[in-house]
């Protein structure tokens, strides 16, 4: 049997889970924090490991290699593949790439890697449960990067297997459908 590692992104199909009942590590995404308290934290903003840090989150909280010293926090993993797009550069990621890259990073190869709350745009909509609070707006973001990105992740580590928790009507991105250790689980 398989590890569990749950990676919370913040879409809006995460409030179809109860985190609660989530076994194995979790790993959470910026402003999760505030309503939830996972093993670990991922923040690739500045505002968002000091909002974590001022409000006392307990556990780790990882950031990137730029500032983790600055804010006492753990860096981020390095990047598992060489590439030379701009999408490559770690800088041009955002929290949730950086999240699977670590869960990825830190848990052995008989695991799984549990994607829930990775909306992306869906419905022609962007869509994330924190839009219009502090550290968070409402702006629309190009979701192309983001698709490369995860897509570049699950192809550098063959042997973990991906399950990507969504919605029925969600449509899955074409980067990631291409790999065979990468399984769609379709909620409600």
């Amino acid at each position: 049997m398989s590890y569990n590692v749950h990676v919370l992104g913040n879409g809006k199909s995460r409030e179809t889970v109860d985190l609660n009942k989530l076994d194995g590590t979790v790993i959470g995404c910026n402003a999760i924090h505030r309503d939830y308290t996972p093993d670990i934290l991922c923040c690739a903003d500045e505002r968002m490991v000091e909002e974590a840090q001022h409000n006392a989150f307990p556990n780790p909280i990882y950031t990137r290699v730029e500032w983790n010293k600055k804010l006492n926090a753990e860096p981020f993993a390095p990047k598992p593949y060489i590439g030379d797009k701009k999408w490559d550069n770690p800088w041009h990621w955002n929290t949730g790439p950086h999240a699977i890259n670590l869960a990825c990073q830190l848990y052995d190869e008989d695991c799984d890697i549990n994607l829930i709350g990775f909306d992306f745009v869906q419905e022609g909509l962007y869509d994330n449960v924190y839009k219009n609070t502090k550290n968070y707006n409402n702006q629309p973001v190009d979701p192309t990067h983001w698709y490369y990105q995860i897509g570049k992740l699950i192809g550098s580590f063959p042997n973990h297997t991906f399950i990507w928790h969504t919605l029925k009507t969600y449509i899955c991105p074409q980067d990631w459908i291409s790999h065979k250790n990468f399984i769609i689980k379709k909620n409600p």
